[in-house]
């Protein structure tokens, strides 16, 4: 009785384990899928000031965008984790955490619209 105890414990310690790696699996995912947009949005906006000549006014443009990138970035990763804690399967984390990058990626659209209107107007 003792062993067949234990060898039920044991079951539940190793699915209780593969649990939190597919939801650490997901999140990591999703975050260096964040990660990905905004650092690509910030390097096509740090090449459109350094073509604009690297001045004070180009250099607030990309610490505008910055800023708005990062919130955008904690955002993102608060909402994955959210979306990971609340799932019961690995399928619904990877849809809630897409509907999570999709709006990274527009707001990152947005920031980036925003950076060159900026630029232009120097």
């Amino acid at each position: 009785m003792k062993v067949y105890a234990l060898a039920v414990l044991l079951v539940c310690c190793i699915a209780q384990n593969a649990s939190a790696d597919w939801r650490n699996d997901v999140k990591i995912n999703h975050w260096q899928h964040i990660n990905s947009i905004v650092n690509d949005n910030l390097a096509r906006i740090r090449k459109d000031v350094n073509a604009k000549g690297n001045t004070a006014a180009a250099q607030q443009c990309y610490e505008n965008a910055r800023q708005e990138l990062s919130t955008a970035t904690s955002t993102g990763y608060s909402n994955v984790s959210a979306c990971v804690r609340q799932a019961n399967t690995v399928g619904e984390a990877n849809v809630c955490s897409q509907k999570v990058d999709s709006w990274v990626f527009n707001v990152s659209l947005d920031v980036s619209s925003t950076a060159r209107t900026c630029l232009a107007n120097i």
